[in-house]
């Protein structure tokens, strides 16, 4: 939704800038140049979502113990309890 309404400005009357557009949307035609390049390059194929593995190595990452950080500051603190 981001990317599709972030140049809506240019499309309100008197703000058209070719440049504003291209500044705008260039990301969308190079995300699709990029995932193609890969799909075709590693010629990697889609999934189905019921045929994905998720499982394998759950196990391993449950088992992990990750130890607690102590925040040594107040931002620290603050990030802590965001994230």
């Amino acid at each position: 939704m981001i990317i599709l309404f972030n140049g809506f400005a240019v499309f309100t009357k008197g703000n058209w800038s070719v440049n504003d557009f291209i500044t705008a949307y260039i990301g969308i035609p190079i995300y699709f140049a990029l995932f193609l390049f890969w799909k075709i390059f590693k010629r990697t194929s889609f999934v189905k979502p019921a045929e994905a593995d998720i499982w394998t190595g759950k196990a391993a990452v449950d088992a992990e113990v990750w130890p607690d950080q102590l925040p040594r500051n107040f931002m620290e603190r603050v990030w802590f309890w965001i994230a």
